[in-house]
């Protein structure tokens, strides 16, 4: 009994530590990134809007973002543009690296991709 007391106590402290810092990272995440013909908003109600542009054209998404355990989740509601995209209802998750006040770093499919205010 006292076992599972203390492995509860321990899962929650890890799990209220996980929730501070997600909490933290979003703040920091929240506005506008950019990299090339690639920019990013991401509002603090949970909201984004991504945009490539290209000289092939252009494609817009918007949805719902989060960070949980460190990772970085969007939700695609709607896309639209002349770009071929990735079909709406999809969910990208990306891990973050690093943020700081002029850099977002993350990873995707193993490689960094660095953003900048």
């Amino acid at each position: 009994m006292k076992r599972s007391i203390i492995i509860c106590l321990t899962l929650s402290s890890v799990l209220t530590a996980c929730s501070r810092r997600d909490t933290k990272l979003a703040q920091e995440v929240s506005g506008t990134w950019t990299h090339g013909g690639h920019e990013i908003a991401m509002t603090p109600d949970g909201s984004f809007s991504e945009t490539f542009n290209s000289t092939n054209g252009n494609i817009t998404y918007t949805g719902k973002w989060q960070i949980r355990g460190g990772v970085l989740i969007f939700a695609v509601t709607n896309a639209s543009g002349t770009l071929p995209h990735e079909p709406v209802g999809g969910v990208d998750r990306y891990k973050i690296i690093s943020v700081d006040s002029q850099e977002l770093v993350y990873e995707s499919d193993g490689q960094k991709i660095n953003l900048s205010r």
